[in-house]
């Protein structure tokens, strides 16, 4: 992708106000909870708030998936 398309992609999701997530960003972002040392309540409740930002960027995520991959019970 040359930086034009680049600048014009970034423009795109300025415009929406949120980027396009996809599989490969949830799965990075839950391995980060699973492996943080928190445990518990503070665990469950941080991949919960993810779970509700991270809704919004794709209309295909899946909160109960996203919360197994963090390896907490909901």
């Amino acid at each position: 992708m040359t930086s034009t398309n680049l600048i014009t992609a970034n423009r795109k999701d300025l415009n929406a106000k949120t980027a396009r997530f996809e599989h490969r960003h949830f799965a990075t972002i839950a391995r980060i909870i699973r492996d943080m040392p928190a445990r518990g309540a503070d665990q469950l409740n941080i991949a919960r708030h993810f779970a509700r930002e991270l809704c919004v960027t794709n209309p295909r995520f899946q909160a109960s998936r996203f919360l197994a991959a963090c390896g907490v019970e909901d």
